[in-house]
């Protein structure tokens, strides 16, 4: 229930604004429509670094797993979606990717 409220409302919001929505099912359920889809992964090794250096302790595998069955908003990779693999990647190196397939798809590009 609480998955709907919270596509509703960033259905909602994406009337009016442009958006950039991070999340394991925003490319394959709340906006399956969108042209713009990233699926944004790692080695597991290098994702427990990362996280081990944000100070958490998890176990992704489990975590993908639990993801995957669960019944509702399933982590799927939407098939659509530009797969980038982050694992040898800097996080300039990340938005550099993205911004030139966005600019490829023929979304104007703004420098920042």
């Amino acid at each position: 229930m609480v998955r709907q409220i919270v596509a509703e409302r960033l259905h909602e919001h994406a009337q009016t604004h442009d958006l950039i929505v991070e999340g394991r099912d925003i490319g394959s359920v709340v906006f399956p429509n969108t042209p713009y889809k990233f699926y944004v992964d790692a080695s597991p090794a290098v994702r427990l670094q990362r996280r081990a250096a944000q100070g958490g302790r998890d176990e992704i595998a489990l975590r993908d797993r639990a993801d995957s069955l669960r019944p509702v908003s399933p982590l799927v990779i939407a098939k659509d979606a530009n797969v980038i693999d982050t694992s040898h990647l800097t996080i300039q190196q990340v938005i550099s990717e993205i911004v030139g397939i966005l600019a490829k798809m023929g979304l104007p590009i703004q420098a920042i």
